[in-house]
């Protein structure tokens, strides 16, 4: 499995949280403490999101830390979800209260 994956889908969860709320890759960054274009850099996956990071962001956008890897696969199993959802194209599906997992 390609481990930049999960990087990709985590960036994925963030710009789509992000726009929900309505926020601009520059307030996100203003309340986190770095510049739009390091938020741009993990939305990205140009950048791996550290732990303190996904914290800050996690708590801007009101949502537990788990919501960016809920339904991923741990090591080992499955590998091809997290592929299928690197795969996908088009514009992010509607946010609802359903899985982070099946909104991509």
């Amino acid at each position: 499995m390609m481990k930049e994956g999960f990087d990709i889908v985590v960036g994925r969860r963030l710009r789509a949280r992000r726009r929900l709320l309505g926020l601009s890759q520059q307030a996100l960054g203003a309340q986190c403490g770095v510049t739009f274009q390091q938020i741009h850099k993990y939305e990205s996956a140009v950048c791996r999101l550290s732990a303190n990071m996904l914290w800050k962001i996690s708590c801007a956008l009101a949502v537990e830390m788990d919501y960016f890897f809920s339904g991923l696969p741990r090591e080992g199993e499955g590998g091809a979800v997290v592929v299928s959802l690197v795969r996908q194209r088009g514009p992010c599906v509607e946010l609802s209260s359903a899985s982070p997992a099946a909104q991509f």
